[in-house]
């Protein structure tokens, strides 16, 4: 089971399954933009 967050930048509760790691922190995937490596 996952552990819940909230999104900087929406405010919304995810799962860490759901998120994706951005400046230290999670962020929802919707909410990342785009993808780069």
């Amino acid at each position: 089971m996952f552990r819940s967050v909230k999104c900087p930048k929406c405010g919304e509760m995810i799962s860490e399954a759901r998120a994706r790691v951005r400046d230290g922190g999670f962020i929802f995937i919707p909410c990342s933009g785009e993808y780069d490596r």
